[in-house]
């Protein structure tokens, strides 16, 4: 996919747009953060896996009933985030922020937002593993972690530390366009929110 010419980009909408994308581990905090940016800083989220689940939830079966084991093509989703970020608005500048992704690679969900233009911020969400073992634990309402699953869970976390040099050789070329910030999200909802609001207010 081309990167579009971001200035090109705004004078054909009419508007300013500015997105910024959250990354990390599932658990890691990336809803929170978003849902912070929204709620104290009106941003309006873009959540592809909602997204994908309504699309989903319109997907038939023979029997013209819901179809729960129907698949949605991670195209039919773009196409409706394509929708969402460039639908008429009345605003002059409009914010979003990506609340993670469906695509299976990081690079192909970037790949994707190329044709918004360049974020203008990257969250990077970090929290230990025994926070996300937790909140793993509270969501599933679970006694522990599932043994099975714990040296997946390791891997991904030792993985999940390159991620910012891997977004940092992506792009490389515009890094003075783009604040990459990092997030720790083992604190309370009360002081992330606090640092969230400080770091992005006018």
């Amino acid at each position: 996919m081309n990167t579009w010419d971001y200035s090109v980009f705004e004078e054909k909408l009419g508007k300013k747009i500015e997105f910024g994308l959250t990354l990390g581990l599932s658990f890691s905090g990336k809803t929170e953060i978003s849902k912070i940016l929204k709620t104290n800083l009106d941003f309006t989220v873009v959540d592809m896996k909602a997204i994908h689940d309504k699309i989903k939830s319109t997907k038939m079966n023979e029997d013209g009933e819901p179809d729960p084991e129907a698949e949605v093509p991670v195209g039919e989703v773009e196409a409706a985030v394509v929708k969402v970020i460039t639908g008429p608005t009345t605003k002059k500048r409009v914010k979003f922020i990506f609340d993670g992704y469906i695509h299976e690679k990081q690079e192909d969900f970037i790949a994707f937002t190329e044709q918004f233009g360049v974020p203008t911020f990257i969250l990077k969400c970090n929290a230990d593993i025994e926070t996300l073992k937790k909140r793993f634990c509270t969501k599933n309402e679970a006694d522990s972690y599932p043994e099975d699953d714990l040296e997946k869970l390791k891997a991904s976390v030792e993985a999940d530390v390159k991620v910012i040099e891997s977004i940092e050789t992506k792009f490389e070329d515009v890094l003075d366009r783009i604040e990459i910030i990092e997030i720790d999200c083992n604190k309370s909802i009360e002081t992330t929110t606090k640092l969230i609001v400080q770091k992005f207010s006018p």
